[in-house]
């Protein structure tokens, strides 16, 4: 690894991102942080289409061996819980939080009643809970980073904290211990809502800086809770918008600020470094991500496209062409690279469990509904499948178009097939027919992507 690499792990709803960057001072060259964990519920990963992975299983399919830094913005289920089980098989060096590193000695497991609790509210005592075992779980140390903090985490790596303030600290610190002190029942559970509503603005807010490039990571931080913090330390090139990018993640005032910059940093990033474009091309790009239409097109300098597709803009050169794809055998009982894309696959023999018993995100194909080698390769004229739970059959091309994929994307989704035809498409799902019943021997199979 020559750059440092920030993936966003697909979790769901939840947040999830792992920072790789190369430092020969660490394990394989490589330091290695984990902001958040998504959360750990299993129907939050049910559905294969939605491509959703837990961040233990998408550690463990990167190949990822060691945890530096395990950070944890803020106590909330869908992105605290997680991290549980990526902790126990990767026991990290060290841990932040952000309440005192020992206040977690103090916490009691905190019952869950089965029923007549809101959503919410189970989704917070768990949380709590998870996050007690978290710390008690870990020999490592437990630091709490605090504004003002300043620290290298490697080479070429700095980080800034901005949030949440000692004043906030301690504000939280209080309302923790208060929620664990309280002794009549409607108090409890009135404390409790009051925290769950709060805790997103007692977020974690990180500014890395990279080799000149300034990441912000504000966890679940509201445009409300920059209050205070100057403006300039928020200057970023790289923004990821608080609170799941919903509303109150960002003020219009701070999009406009950023927008034009995060522009011109990704053009810059396409190439040598620089870029000839104006304010006005900025302002055009800007515009176009903000349009209603779905393959609206901005030519730049350089040779540089920027084009809506559906909800995405995509930044690229006129003459970019796509890798090619090869058919590519599958694996049986291993892990498969599917040559020209960024798709792998790992199968392996099984009996089919029952629902409670599969792993999230993986497929179960029939292994005696299946005729002659399987072959991983791009859609052909014709291919059709009946995906479960989606009514009837369509043509990948149809499936593809309904599910707005772009049009540079649909020929690099892996299709596997047999002598019979289409048997899973990558991202959506098993054909119907193919799939294994609890018990049948079946082919495990599940589809990640490598970033």
């Amino acid at each position: 690894m020559e750059e440092l690499k920030l993936t966003f792990v697909n979790v769901g709803y939840g947040e999830a991102a792992l920072l790789e960057c190369p430092d020969p001072a660490f394990p394989g060259g490589t330091f290695v942080m984990v902001i958040d964990g998504g959360s750990a519920e299993a129907e939050e990963y049910r559905d294969s289409a939605t491509g959703r992975i837990p961040l233990d299983q998408y550690l463990s399919l990167r190949g990822v061996d060691h945890i530096d830094l395990m950070a944890a913005t803020h106590v909330h289920e869908d992105h605290l819980c997680g991290l549980l089980p990526a902790a126990e098989k990767l026991p990290p060096a060290a841990l932040w939080q952000t309440l005192p590193p020992e206040f977690c000695r103090s916490m009691r497991t905190l019952d869950i009643p089965a029923e007549g609790l809101t959503p919410s509210r189970s989704k917070f005592l768990r949380a709590l809970n998870d996050y007690r075992r978290l710390c008690l779980g870990q020999s490592c140390p437990r630091h709490r980073p605090l504004a003002g903090m300043e620290l290298r985490l490697c080479r070429d790596l700095l980080v800034r904290v901005l949030g949440p303030s000692r004043a906030q600290a301690e504000k939280l610190a209080s309302s923790c211990r208060a929620l664990y002190e309280e002794a009549d029942p409607s108090a409890f559970w009135q404390r409790l809502d009051q925290l769950d509503v709060a805790m997103n603005n007692y977020s974690l807010i990180l500014l890395l800086e990279y080799r000149g490039t300034r990441i912000l990571l504000p966890g679940d931080t509201n445009y409300m809770g920059y209050g205070g913090l100057d403006p300039a330390s928020l200057r970023a090139d790289l923004f990821k918008v608080g609170h799941h990018g919903q509303r109150d993640g960002i003020s219009a005032e701070q999009i406009q600020a950023i927008a034009p910059r995060a522009v011109r940093r990704l053009l810059e990033m396409m190439g040598d470094g620089s870029t000839n474009c104006s304010a006005a091309h900025l302002k055009a790009v800007v515009e176009l991500a903000r349009g209603d239409d779905p393959s609206a097109v901005v030519f730049l300098p350089g040779g540089r496209l920027a084009q809506r597709v559906y909800r995405e803009l995509l930044l690229t050169t006129q003459s970019d062409p796509l890798p090619p794809f090869l058919p590519t055998p599958l694996a049986l009982d291993g892990e498969t690279e599917v040559g020209g894309t960024p798709w792998r696959v790992r199968c392996r023999p099984v009996r089919c469990p029952d629902e409670s018993g599969r792993k999230p995100g993986a497929l179960y194909l029939a292994r005696g509904a299946l005729e002659g080698p399987l072959v991983l390769r791009p859609r052909q004229t014709g291919d059709a499948v009946s995906l479960p739970g989606r009514g009837g059959t369509k043509t990948l091309k149809k499936l593809f178009i309904d599910e707005k994929v772009p049009r540079r994307e649909r020929e690099r989704i892996p299709v596997l097939a047999d002598g019979r035809g289409v048997a899973a498409v990558a991202g959506f799902g098993p054909e119907q027919s193919r799939t294994a019943a609890p018990g049948q021997a079946a082919y495990e199979l599940i589809f990640w992507k490598k970033e």
